[in-house]
């Protein structure tokens, strides 16, 4: 049964020569075209189950190119215009100084971060998913961490602190992150049983803020 496939088949270039060599599904689809041309429709329909108008568009392919093998490489199927990751530049610039100066911060941690700093511009923060993201496209992996020093009142200090069995035992701290030259203070708080966690940006580090930070947070918590 003539079915209108070309039989003088071009190999065309060496270049698409070693393409078409490449693609196992241009070999298959030469194959099922081959099989076409001699048992027929309805038989290639059966023994491959590939649908004419597919075998009708394989053939126009085929025949368009002048039997050029290479024709039968499927094209690219990722679309022309992706979506793009849009960042601003300020909470870029505040990851990249809060990695740097603090080795590599986990996602999570950033994310209570930089939400609190986003609410200072006006912006929407980040979630931990897509800082994760930023981190990976840009690189911000830094070796080394910022040591920084503190002072321990030996009197007064723990060796092994009780491990929490209910919520409501707060740990409190106070960051310092400089972005584009400039000082930000962060203290932030975090329920060691739940891990529910927050952070607030403030003027200057005092102990008023700390107090005022941690008496609105303890008032906001689920379970106060």
């Amino acid at each position: 049964m003539k079915t209108g496939v070309p039989m003088r088949l071009r190999s065309g270039s060496l270049v698409s020569l070693l393409s078409f060599d490449r693609s196992d599904i241009a070999k298959y689809r030469l194959h099922v075209l081959r099989f076409w041309e001699t048992h027929g429709r309805v038989a290639t329909e059966s023994a491959f189950g590939v649908k004419a108008s597919t075998l009708y568009l394989w053939r126009a392919k085929l025949k368009s190119s002048s039997g050029k093998l290479s024709s039968l490489i499927p094209h690219s199927t990722r679309p022309k215009h992706t979506r793009r990751m849009v960042v601003d530049e300020r909470l870029l610039e505040f990851i990249r100084s809060i990695r740097e100066d603090y080795g590599n911060v986990g996602k999570d941690t950033i994310h209570t971060l930089l939400s609190a700093y986003a609410s200072s511009l006006g912006l929407t923060g980040y979630g931990a998913t897509k800082i994760g993201k930023i981190i990976k496209r840009h690189r911000y992996f830094f070796e080394g961490r910022k040591v920084v020093k503190r002072r321990i009142a030996r009197a007064n200090r723990v060796k092994r602190s009780p491990k929490p069995q209910a919520p409501g035992y707060i740990e409190v701290d106070c960051i310092t992150v400089y972005v584009e030259g400039m000082k930000r203070y962060f203290v932030t708080g975090i329920d060691v049983y739940t891990r529910l966690a927050c952070a607030k940006l403030i003027p200057h580090l005092n102990s008023r803020e700390t107090r005022d930070f941690l008496t609105n947070w303890q008032d906001s918590l689920p379970y106060s």
